[in-house]
């Protein structure tokens, strides 16, 4: 069931030689998790606002639960009381402290539920100990929960969120994406976020989509997303990828394949080329660069036949020999749409 619902939005600020946003729609059931990754100047940030009443689109509509959202145009206070928005700085205020930003949404609420909903928010975004505490005294990841206390002290229909881990570091980040998605799971919250790291997304999200030039090119279930792009864009967007024609293909590879035109473009993620024995290879690689990253590797291999070198996974640390036999996970290989 569509609950929240925009439709062919557009909008084309002044001076600007491409529009930010081109005939953008999609929408999304109750308590459903949507996240949406594209680079810098996509337009993420920009159909956010255009979500949360904040701009007026040029064309298109948003509706919420059966009603039109309006932009700023159309009322007095731009935004909407349903819908809630975590920017980037989390829009704390410096001189209240941790207690006093949660409260502030509620100053026209009975002061006894002020109190309990404060203290509600407190325990589930895990904030008792820092209840006094001002901004300033706060560790990134503590500023990121009081900003999503804040944002959830009037239980919004809507929770959207703006790059919510962009000033994390690796660590913060798993630890915060796992509080967030429990939170947002636990308050049955429609919630879009919107990054540029597709981890965010793929960790949290029932659905992910790609943004590319204003445009939402794609849109699906994160697995079938990952695994079978649209683009090469959206391959390279959501994780490492070997980009090869097929007739490149058909050099490192001998097994069957589909009838596919030797200029069309395969993608082939760094973990479907396995190390295998020599005996079952398809081919075998020499190994140009090693990069450890803790859980596994990334080799730069290069295969005689190619131009290019190949991005390969190695789980775990051991190193490998200098000439790697490979294997292609045929399975895994992808045709993308001409």
């Amino acid at each position: 069931m569509s609950f929240f619902r925009a439709e062919n939005l557009a909008l084309h600020y002044p001076g600007q030689p491409e529009p930010a946003l081109q005939q953008v729609g999609f929408a999304l059931a109750p308590g459903e998790v949507v996240g949406l990754v594209g680079r810098s100047g996509a337009g993420k940030s920009t159909l956010l606002r255009l979500l949360a009443g904040l701009a007026n689109p040029d064309h298109g509509q948003i509706w919420l639960d059966g009603q039109l959202v309006k932009g700023p145009a159309h009322q007095l206070v731009p935004g909407h009381k349903h819908i809630a928005l975590l920017r980037q700085d989390y829009g704390l205020a410096p001189t209240m402290n941790v207690f006093d930003n949660i409260t502030y949404p509620l100053l026209a609420y009975p002061r006894a539920y002020q109190q309990q909903r404060v203290a509600e928010l407190l325990a589930l975004c895990r904030l008792q100990n820092v209840a006094r505490k001002f901004p300033r005294e706060l560790s990134g990841g503590e500023q990121q929960r009081v900003g999503l206390a804040r944002a959830l002290a009037r239980p919004p229909k809507v929770l959207l969120l703006d790059e919510p881990f962009g000033s994390l570091d690796e660590g913060l980040r798993h630890e915060i994406r796992q509080d967030l998605r429990q939170i947002i799971r636990q308050g049955q919250i429609t919630c879009l976020l919107v990054t540029h790291h597709p981890a965010d997304a793929l960790a949290l999200a029932d659905r992910v989509g790609a943004l590319q030039a204003g445009r939402l090119v794609q849109l699906g279930a994160p697995r079938p997303v990952y695994a079978q792009p649209v683009s090469g864009y959206v391959a390279q967007l959501f994780g490492p990828a070997n980009l090869l024609t097929v007739n490149d293909l058909r050099k490192i590879y001998s097994g069957p394949l589909p009838p596919w035109p030797g200029e069309g473009t395969v993608c082939l993620r760094p973990e479907h080329l396995l190390p295998t024995a020599p005996s079952e290879a398809d081919f075998t690689s020499t190994v140009e660069e090693l990069f450890f990253l803790g859980h596994g590797q990334m080799a730069l291999v290069r295969a005689a036949p190619l131009a290019q070198p190949l991005q390969v996974w190695l789980p775990g640390p051991a190193l490998p020999p200098p000439r790697l036999p490979l294997r292609v996970e045929e399975t895994a290989v992808h045709l993308l749409p001409s």
